[in-house]
């Protein structure tokens, strides 16, 4: 009878305690984001690194692909996925690309809520305040990444 008290008591606290992260890689990886592949956003490789950004209560996942410090040419940055307070559903997913030599990112964003995407080219200066950026549509943002040469597209399968 022990046994399986222990037992009982070890399962639920698994679960109870369960690490995010492992949910988040689950629910956003790349057999769930085929759905998504017209929104235009990159596919969760189970190689990026994750980290969880605890300033909004576990709610932010980031997903790196390269450390933007480190990064010399122009690449696919990272991934960032805002989920509501249940955790169960996306609110936001973002796409960063970034290249140094020119000093810009392209930033992808979707917001579940209102179903609505937005593409922006962005300066990177050394004081964000004088960052400017301008909206784009997916045919400038395909051209963009051929130009940079970054072979995470998702805007090249469209046309």
């Amino acid at each position: 009878m022990k046994f399986y008290y222990l037992l009982l008591c070890f399962t639920i606290l698994y679960y109870s305690c369960s690490d995010n992260l492992k949910t988040a890689r689950k629910t956003f990886g790349e057999e769930k984001n085929a759905s998504r592949q017209a929104l235009h956003l990159v596919s969760v490789d189970p190689a990026f690194k994750i980290i969880e950004d605890n300033s909004l209560a576990n709610r932010r996942f980031i997903f790196i692909n390269k450390i933007e410090t480190e990064l010399e040419n122009p690449d696919f940055l990272r991934k960032s996925i805002l989920i509501d307070k249940t955790k169960q559903h996306i609110t936001i997913e973002e796409d960063t690309y970034k290249n140094p030599n020119i000093k810009k990112y392209l930033i992808v964003t979707h917001d579940y809520l209102s179903n609505f995407s937005n593409i922006e080219l962005q300066d990177i200066n050394e004081y964000v305040s004088n960052n400017a950026s301008i909206k784009i549509d997916t045919r400038q943002a395909d051209s963009i990444l051929k130009s940079w040469k970054i072979k995470t597209n998702p805007f090249k399968d469209e046309f």
